[in-house]
């Protein structure tokens, strides 16, 4: 009886007929309340219904059922790889392969946790202790490339690709993966072919939908250069990246401590500063900017999630705003106007990319941060109206308040990894 329904809920499962096979399998449960694989797919239901708490909830479950079996401990993982809980989920694919360590599936799982977690060493030896156990898996095949790409590899990477195209070419995922082989060689063109295949076989595909955008953007020369140096941090290991953000930041300092103990160096200095100023406020811009142009895009204003257009929208206002502010203040040649859209410019930072996040930790600390600039920013202008001496340094403090923005960012990011 519990085989004919376990086959029942699989078979809805497949033809993604979620609620009935979430009704079916409380159907079994009130009869039999503690089967762990039937809680293991209710979970899943849920899971693909975006009740995520629940699935959470009843894969713990699951796994407290029967801690001996592979199954719960599976699907435990990709919960939470779905909530992006990384190191939660490589600890249960761990306890899964422990108790069966001849299943390639959980070696692929594990490779694209390790892949998440920027680790690229692990993920390659994963992936391929998954090939010892099926030469023929398309997932490990794609991950395996993901992590040779990533370790500079690029040769055998494209070789695991077209390994994986050959055996499944329908699966939008290897394409996907062959479009960002393909991006990151800058052959924009046969990255977007393969990005378009991956959105034929599976629409919904979010990996196709973010490789297409980046095409559409790639088409701008003002867009590529940050986009290589965006691929340079991609491919960098754990925090590297935001060490190298600090390291920026680090440099500044140097040249600001030059500057004043070799003053004659200042004229040469400045342009340096400005054009690190630019670069910071760019690749924290550059995404929601051409975003705006793509709303404009046959293709692009429906490749945009709600939180990209939200993102879009918050850029467009401020931006708007600074450039209102900018021409009153040139055409009535009042400094307050300049002074209101340069500090404007610098909002638009912390302002589009709050907007843009999706719902987590932290996320509710930046738009603290950003009520507080706002109104750092309407103090520092009636300070600067009423000529006071407190002006210019509260309108500093706008724009260093901005540049921790970024700090601030990077650090719930990290936190939420």
């Amino acid at each position: 009886m519990i085989a004919e329904q376990l086959e029942k809920i699989q078979f809805m499962m497949a033809h993604r007929r979620f609620r009935e096979a979430e009704a079916t399998c409380r159907q079994v449960l009130a009869s039999d309340p503690e089967n762990a694989q039937v809680m293991g797919l209710l979970a899943l239901t849920e899971q693909n219904q975006g009740k995520q708490n629940e699935a959470l909830e009843h894969a713990k479950m699951a796994t407290a059922f029967a801690p001996d079996q592979p199954f719960p401990h599976y699907v435990l993982t990709l919960i939470q790889c779905e909530i992006e809980d990384w190191k939660s989920a490589l600890a249960a694919i761990e306890n899964a392969i422990q108790l069966d360590a001849a299943n390639p599936d959980y070696f692929a799982l594990k490779a694209m946790i390790y892949l998440r977690l920027r680790t690229w060493k692990p993920a390659l030896d994963a992936a391929n202790s998954g090939l010892a156990l099926d030469a023929d898996h398309v997932n490990c095949l794609n991950f395996r490339a993901e992590a040779l790409r990533n370790l500079g590899d690029k040769d055998q990477a494209m070789h695991a690709l077209q390994a994986a195209l050959e055996k499944d070419p329908l699966n939008a995922w290897s394409h996907v993966a062959m479009g960002h082989q393909l991006l990151n060689s800058s052959d924009y063109e046969k990255a977007g072919l393969h990005f378009r295949e991956a959105l034929r076989l599976d629409p919904g595909n979010p990996g196709a939908r973010n490789g297409l955008l980046t095409v559409l953007k790639a088409k701008s020369p003002f867009y590529r250069p940050i986009l290589r140096f965006f691929l340079l941090l991609e491919r960098m290991e754990g925090n590297s990246a935001f060490y190298l953000i600090i390291g920026f930041f680090v440099l500044r300092r140097i040249l600001g401590y030059v500057g004043e103990q070799m003053p004659a160096l200042q004229p040469f200095l400045f342009p340096i500063f400005i054009l690190y100023l630019v670069f910071i406020w760019a690749t924290w811009l550059v995404d929601p900017l051409h975003n705006s142009f793509l709303r404009f895009h046959p293709w692009g204003r429906f490749l945009l999630t709600p939180y990209e257009k939200r993102a879009s929208n918050a850029l467009l206002i401020t931006l708007g705003l600074s450039i209102f502010s900018f021409v009153l203040g040139w055409t009535s040649q009042n400094s307050l106007g300049i002074d209101a859209a340069l500090m404007g410019a610098f909002l638009t930072i912390p302002l589009s990319h709050t907007a843009g996040l999706p719902p987590l930790k932290g996320r509710n600390l930046l738009w603290g941060y950003c009520a507080l600039l706002l109104g750092l920013t309407v103090y520092a202008l009636l300070q600067i109206r009423a000529e006071s001496p407190s002006g210019p340094n509260l309108r500093l403090g706008v724009f260093i308040g901005c540049a921790l923005f970024s700090w601030l960012a990077n650090l719930v990011v990290l936190r939420n990894r």
